[in-house]
């Protein structure tokens, strides 16, 4: 019977739409036995055929939807390994510029702790004593970290030499500097000789440096 092809097709339909048409053609079946128009049966029966092929077409919009959007699932789930394999490369690439700046650092330091003490006397008068070294100042219970450190004599007094070297320096670079150099004030005394080295220092920064009286040089007036 074409209502059993129907249901058949029915079966494909997503509910509560599948339950609703099935309500539709058994209350049809119930009722046909009542039309006296053979004619009236055959026009009915041709609207259930057009009903039927539009519920096939609807079965296989719904199959090829469900096709596009498995599809769109496998490519979000590609998409989404590929952005875990660039978080990663991005966290490896940021430890390893982290190592290359710590390391340009140190050989900046390096270069300034071992160049300086020939600088400063030639250009301050101060004879270093011992080396200028890389240390710790112990302020309460914090370790201040002191890029260049050390003690020399100048025009016949004691002072501290405090520096710090950066790549690059910038005004706001200098007042931090500053602000570190506040609290080793409260452990070294007021006697202290502030230097910066740099890669570069930005003309705001030297003219802040000069401003406040901190000795700067470029890492090309020391040797390498």
């Amino acid at each position: 019977m074409y209502s059993t092809r129907l249901f058949r097709l029915l079966e494909q339909v997503e509910p509560p739409t599948r339950e609703a048409l099935i309500a539709l053609l058994e209350e049809f079946e119930k009722r046909s036995e009542e039309i006296a128009s053979g004619r009236e049966i055959r026009k009915i029966w041709e609207v259930l055929d057009r009903v039927g092929q539009e519920l096939q077409e609807l079965a296989e919009a719904q199959r090829r939807t469900e096709q596009r959007v498995e599809e769109l699932a496998e490519a979000q789930q590609r998409t989404e390994e590929e952005i875990r394999g660039l978080t990663v490369a991005m966290k490896e690439m940021r430890r390893t510029v982290g190592t290359l700046q710590h390391t340009v650092g140190y050989m900046l330091e390096d270069r300034a702790c071992a160049g300086l003490p020939a600088l400063l006397k030639a250009d301050f008068g101060i004879e270093v004593v011992g080396r200028l070294t890389r240390d710790y100042v112990k302020v309460g219970k914090r370790d201040v970290e002191v890029n260049i450190f050390g003690k020399g004599w100048k025009d016949g007094a004691e002072v501290w030499i405090v520096g710090e070297a950066k790549t690059q320096v910038y005004e706001r670079d200098v007042k931090r500097f500053e602000r570190a150099v506040e609290e080793l004030k409260t452990v070294l005394g007021e006697n202290l000789f502030l230097v910066m080295v740099g890669y570069q220092i930005a003309p705001g920064a030297q003219q802040y440096l000069r401003a406040r009286g901190i000795a700067f040089y470029l890492s090309t007036a020391l040797p390498l």
